[in-house]
């Protein structure tokens, strides 16, 4: 008992995640092993529920799903969530089959085969549910999502005549819903994604995506759509109409992104002095728009996003013989002596409560950060300089696992400063973190796919747990770049958004004509805002460490 205890209070101290349902499902043994059977079902119950990548493979047992007495339809849930769709469809069959299934349950099942069946390609069996679902409820207050989901099943097999004639029939019959917004933004990036169909879909596209801006002002799309619209009409060749539409933009969300693709509808129309002085106000700080404003200044447009990333010398550690300051102190000496019987994670968590005490004295915070980064600690060194200094203190950006970090770039091809950037964006240096979604340590590699490098790099047994050793991690990681710079012809910003969005997604945003007509578009076209953002932060924050760390690299 005190052992299930032990499992119970430790996965109260985890994020959600796989690993609190192994906790769970360890609690779940002690109990059976403890002769409390019905414990153990309701910690399963609560793992498969809560946590159903880590437990979702109970309910493939038929004497244990009987036990947790779980029906089919939940079964069915629990799979598809830990991305088993194909074990998930006979549970949702049978719950559309079982008399058992009444009411809402039953309309569930419709639903969820739907969903299951489009992740499994099956697309004419996907149609067939929503239909049925239509047919049997016409009135089901859920009509309005069921249809709504239907026209994007289309999107999904990128067929987009259907899916915009099905969008265009939602906002006929629903007018007033939450989505309408989203279903006139998703009508407008069709008719962009199939212009080169028909030429008269780029018009409407434009025309769309106006509407949005215009009809639903306080949305989610509004500020997006606005820049489409702009940024289409750029990529047509219409420049006074994309520099008209640049400079009339008053939103702050996409207001520096405004005011250079301004600077560079000038710079096309002739104008070049009033292109100069624009980038040169955008010229000054760190980001995105500050290093593509530098690099037109200095007569190298586009070296952001065209840069191939061989990155030269790589990086060395600039702490070697650091550690005095801290070895002065009684904690560092104590977390000195844990790092010498290999106790790293209590070295660590000694030497941040050590740094949280030492006050607002720059000169021994700056001693402190350096000597911990040349310890192994560079999370904690990133945490004083951004307390120093904020983002642009130099201790902000440290140089953690230099060795490592040089020899796998130089092994797999890849540009060290971008893999710098990417420990930074994805883990902030913290080798045992672990996301909601359960991606780990440095570089955020998920189990899944931790699982499917160390297949094709022929290793032994792999356990999940490795992917918290930073070598490991390091050289996974690594692995997965060079693969994917592989698959996108050395095109950095795809490469990037492969590791924030997935490379499928990517796969099908390569054929973008942006991508060869102008790169920096290609980055803007990038549908999902959180991997729009993401590119264009990790190449800020590559140009960051070049400039000062890599060996007499310029100032960018």
């Amino acid at each position: 008992d005190a052992a299930r205890r032990w499992y119970l209070a430790a996965a109260e101290g985890e994020p959600s995640g796989i690993r609190r349902g192994e906790l769970w499902l360890a609690a779940a043994g002690q109990a059976e092993r403890a002769g409390d059977p019905a414990e153990a079902d309701r910690l399963r119950v609560r793992a498969v529920t809560r946590e159903p990548a880590a437990a979702a493979h109970l309910v493939l047992d038929p004497a244990i799903r009987a036990r947790m007495r779980r029906p089919a339809l939940d079964a069915a849930r629990a799979l598809l969530a830990a991305g088993r769709a194909p074990d998930a469809e006979p549970f949702a069959t049978a719950a559309m089959e079982s008399g058992a299934a009444q009411g809402d349950r039953v309309k569930d099942a419709h639903v969820l085969r739907a969903e299951i069946r489009a992740v499994l390609g099956d697309r004419a069996g996907a149609e067939a549910d929503y239909a049925a679902f239509l047919a049997r409820w016409p009135a089901d207050p859920r009509t309005a999502e069921i249809v709504y989901d239907r026209a994007r099943l289309a999107l999904r097999f990128q067929d987009g005549a259907a899916a915009r004639s099905r969008l265009q029939n939602f906002l006929a019959r629903f007018p007033g819903d939450r989505r309408a917004s989203a279903a006139l933004y998703l009508i407008a990036d069709s008719y962009q994604d199939d212009r080169g169909l028909d030429p008269g879909h780029a018009d409407r596209a434009i025309e769309v995506f106006d509407r949005v801006a215009r009809e639903h002002p306080g949305s989610t799309f509004a500020d997006r759509a606005y820049m489409r619209a702009a940024h289409l009409s750029f990529a047509l060749g219409r420049v006074a109409e994309a520099e008209r539409r640049y400079a009339a933009y008053r939103g702050s969300q996409s207001a520096r992104e405004a005011r250079y693709w301004r600077a560079r509808a000038l710079e096309r129309r002739g104008d070049g002095a009033a292109a100069r002085g624009t980038l040169s106000g955008l010229a000054a700080g760190d980001d995105y728009y500050a290093l593509l404003s530098r690099d037109r200044l200095r007569g190298r447009p586009g070296a952001v996003v065209l840069d191939p990333g061989t990155g030269g010398p790589g990086p060395a550690s600039p702490y070697r013989g650091a550690g005095a300051e801290v070895l002065a102190d009684p904690a560092g000496r104590t977390a000195a002596a844990l790092l010498a019987f290999g106790e790293r994670e209590y070295a660590g968590a000694e030497l941040e409560r050590a740094a949280s005490r030492l006050g607002g004295d720059r000169a021994r915070l700056e001693a402190w950060a350096i000597a911990l980064a040349g310890w192994g600690f560079p999370g904690v060194t990133l945490q004083i300089g951004v307390r120093l200094g904020g983002e642009r203190h130099p201790l902000a950006y440290p140089v953690g696992f230099a060795t490592a970090v040089d020899l796998e770039a130089r092994a797999h091809g890849l540009d060290p400063w971008y893999v710098l950037a990417l420990i930074r964006q994805e883990s902030l240096y913290d080798a045992d973190v672990v996301s909601p979604a359960d991606a780990r340590g440095l570089m955020q590699i998920l189990p899944a796919t931790g699982r499917e490098i160390a297949d094709s790099l022929g290793w032994g047994e792999f356990d999940e747990r490795d992917l918290f050793d930073p070598a490991v991690n390091l050289h996974f990681g690594a692995r997965y770049l060079e693969d994917q710079l592989a698959r996108f012809d050395g095109f950095w910003p795809a490469v990037l958004a492969a590791y924030n969005g997935g490379p499928h997604v990517v796969a099908l945003w390569w054929d973008f004509p942006e991508r060869t007509q102008d790169p920096e578009l290609w980055v803007e076209r990038i549908p999902y805002r959180e991997t729009r953002d993401y590119v264009k932060k990790i190449a800020a924050q590559r140009a960051r460490y070049r400039s000062l760390h890599a060996p007499s690299a310029a100032s960018r």
